[in-house]
């Protein structure tokens, strides 16, 4: 079937602040929150948009491409070429939709894939249940999902200038046939007892439109589940959230997501029941909503927004698939925050605990981020007599000369292939290297002087002479094969920095490596809140740095000075040696939940750090991640 009527979903999201989290299945809920964000649309001519895609040709091209589409869909399933279609009546909610017009490969396509829909400006305060991040950029989401196959084509417009928006990623997922969402453990979600499905992630994906503004998927159509008519979810992402993680194929800011957009696709009612005929829609034992008793889409429907579908069966009937395109009319200058569900992760899916996106009980979500396991407003070192001691030593301590210092020099290949293999026999947990870098300019725009690392359980510094090594640093293979670009790149051996992100933007940009296995100390401080210790280790930092700050008449050279001077041996040693007990400190006050995020904001550093436009400098990088609490 087709229905002659595009659909132009728009949507307005600046007018009313996003909530965090779909209140899980509470309609009620949800519909008062959609009820007043539509409450002061008004309808926009259609002649506002359509005419304007017309005058550029951008209807010609939509014609062109969906008429193209489904007769690849239908070679490519081995169906009938002249198949007939038949049309859609154009009355939203018209539960029978008997089409009046028989349409065959006769038809104009310009009649068959024209756009001649309404156009309303809307709000959308809702992302619906389950929106879970880091799901993968891919067009084919249906996995081994069974169900009819559905190819949707959605076309995103700018509702200031009604032109087409091109470059920006598109967030699509919705349930399967019967009516379970992936990546959610969640009572009335398929078997809340499936600890597995929380690293699920069938029916969900994104995709980037391209210059006209069209993002397609492929997948099945959606089932049902209690109390909501079938629907999709949509979510799209602004234009500054375009960054793509090339290590798993998904969009950065995994604790940081954004939108420009949100909302809710629909399907005829007819169309609907066609498909719950077929298995295993069927077998679906949850109630089915009919579109005329969903309580979100009969708002829309009082707020003339028509937000279903057009389509056509691919075949002689709904077995055969179906193609659908939808336009989507948004204001792509909008950027609110939104609070996930669950995340996806290179190690799987997990829970965002504060969502409150279950489907049990309870009160909507507060939207905050998890909140840290020390909420107190005191720091640590008011709590723990340990901290205080670790304190207290670093404020005392002075960088001297030390005629006697506990380190080892690594200047040669051997020394080199000696260091590797002791660094591979380390225990990986807890973490027994805390690395740090010293340089001119420590950056993609600078240079790598000596690289630190304090081993346990040796308890010993090394001192990587980089400048005097440089490449074979990293790639001098030590008797068993394995280099220190290894030891570095390995998931399995764990190694802490404090803000690894200068030193992977150095090392990636200097010597091609990528660092894995990172635990950041500075997001541990922020994740336990505490804060005095750590400037304690600082101002000892500091105290190093003003030896040779250029503001102070010195040079960063010392780095690069052969023999290494006495007093930057110290100062290299005291900058690493303190940190296992304050790590061991900040651990003991973490959540599984915290050590996680922590684990994968870490990992979300170095690929930030290794993008074309990271900047290093600057009072951001002491700032807590976007949404961090």
């Amino acid at each position: 079937m087709v229905h002659l009527a595009t659909t132009l979903i728009t949507a307005v999201v600046g007018v009313a602040s996003l909530v965090s989290a779909h209140p899980g299945h509470n309609v009620k809920a949800e519909a008062a929150e959609r009820a007043a964000a539509l409450k002061s649309i008004h309808a926009r001519g259609v002649s506002q948009c359509s005419s304007a895609l017309q005058a550029r040709g951008l209807e010609k091209s939509n014609i062109a491409r969906r008429e193209r589409t489904l007769q690849q869909l239908r070679q490519k399933r081995g169906l009938d070429a002249r198949a007939p279609l038949t049309a859609r009546d154009t009355s939203p909610l018209n539960e029978t939709h008997h089409s009046s017009m028989d349409v065959n490969l006769s038809t104009d396509p310009s009649v068959l894939f024209a756009s001649e829909g309404s156009c309303v400006l809307a709000a959308d305060v809702t992302q619906g249940p389950y929106y879970v991040t880091g799901e993968l950029i891919r067009s084919a989401i249906a996995e081994s999902q069974e169900g009819v196959p559905l190819y949707l084509d959605v076309q995103l417009i700018d509702s200031t200038t009604c032109k087409p928006v091109p470059e920006v990623y598109l967030d699509f997922w919705h349930c399967n046939a019967t009516g379970v969402y992936s990546g959610i453990i969640a009572s009335g979600n398929g078997n809340s007892d499936d600890a597995s499905n929380i690293d699920t992630t069938f029916l969900r994906g994104l995709q980037k439109t391209d210059s006209e503004g069209v993002a397609f998927f492929e997948s099945i159509f959606p089932g049902h589940y209690t109390s909501r008519a079938t629907h999709i979810h949509v979510l799209t992402h602004p234009i500054n959230e375009t960054t793509v993680n090339q290590n798993n194929n998904t969009i950065s800011g995994l604790y940081t997501s954004h939108t420009s957009h949100v909302g809710q696709i629909f399907f005829d009612q007819d169309l609907i029941s066609a498909v719950e005929a077929t298995e295993p829609y069927a077998s679906n034992t949850q109630d089915l909503t009919v579109n005329a008793d969903d309580s979100i889409l009969s708002q829309e429907l009082e707020s003339d927004i028509d937000p279903f579908v057009e389509y056509v069966y691919l075949g002689k009937d709904v077995s055969d698939g179906i193609l659908a395109w939808v336009s989507v009319v948004m204001d792509a200058s909008e950027d609110s925050d939104v609070t996930p569900a669950a995340y996806y992760t290179e190690e799987g899916g997990f829970e965002n605990e504060s969502s409150g996106g279950s489907m049990g009980g309870g009160s909507a979500p507060s939207g905050a981020m998890p909140t840290p396991i020390n909420t107190k407003p005191s720091s640590l070192e008011a709590e723990d007599p340990e901290i205080q001691a670790i304190s207290a030593s670093l404020k005392k301590a002075t960088i001297q000369e030390n005629p006697n210092p506990s380190y080892n020099l690594v200047s040669t290949n051997a020394d080199v292939a000696e260091l590797v293999e002791l660094l591979k026999k380390v225990p990986a947990d807890p973490p027994s290297l805390f690395i740090d870098l010293e340089g001119v300019d420590l950056s993609r725009h600078g240079t790598i002087s000596l690289l630190q690392i304090f081993a346990l359980p040796q308890k010993q510094t090394h001192l990587v002479d980089i400048h005097k090594l440089k490449e074979s640093a990293f790639t001098q293979a030590s008797v068993s094969g394995a280099t220190l670009k290894d030891i570095l790149e390995s998931h399995s051996i764990k190694k802490v920095f404090f803000d690894v992100r200068n030193d992977s933007d150095a090392l990636y940009s200097h010597f091609g490596i990528n660092l894995a296995g990172i635990q950041d100390l500075q997001l541990m401080e922020l994740a336990t809140r505490s804060t005095e210790e750590m400037q304690s280790w600082k101002a000892t930092k500091q105290q190093g740095l003003d030896l040779f700050a250029p503001e102070r008449g010195g040079s960063y050279e010392v780095f690069n000075a052969r023999p290494l001077a006495g007093e930057i041996i110290q100062y290299c040693i005291e900058d690493v040696r303190l940190l296992p007990r304050l790590w061991e400190k900040y651990n003991q006050k973490l959540t599984s939940h915290w050590r996680r995020k922590i684990d994968l904001e870490g990992q979300n550093r170095v690929r930030e750090s290794q993008s074309s436009t990271f900047n290093g400098k600057g009072r951001h990088m002491t700032f807590a991640p976007k949404g961090w609490y």
